[in-house]
């Protein structure tokens, strides 16, 4: 089964994420590194090169590519904002909300 961690930016999904993957010996994925490592910059310089729908564009793109089984999912803050994301993230499975007090944090 694959684990999804969906929450707003800074709620520490990439750190549980690699936690739990470890934890569970399944392989860990993080949509905004994908993205990074695939348009060869980083997330705030394609924003200023390209725009946001670019941005969107290429993550949706890695979140379509992600495996279906064994592996843990980071998004990014924004990646439940396009409804073909929120399907392809849902099929299969587990979806975590991650929310904590900045004081958490």
């Amino acid at each position: 089964m694959r684990i999804v961690l969906i929450g707003p930016r800074g709620s520490g999904k990439t750190t549980t994420g690699t936690l739990l993957a470890e934890a569970l010996g399944y392989r860990f994925f993080d949509t905004d590194a994908m993205v990074e490592k695939a348009e060869r910059m980083s997330i705030p310089a394609i924003f200023a090169e390209r725009g946001e729908p670019a941005f969107r564009a290429a993550e949706s793109v890695v979140i379509q590519a992600l495996p279906l089984d064994r592996a843990v999912v980071a998004t990014g803050g924004g990646a439940v904002l396009s409804g073909s994301n929120v399907q392809a993230l849902r099929a299969g499975s587990l979806t975590v909300f991650l929310d904590a007090d900045d004081a958490v944090l």
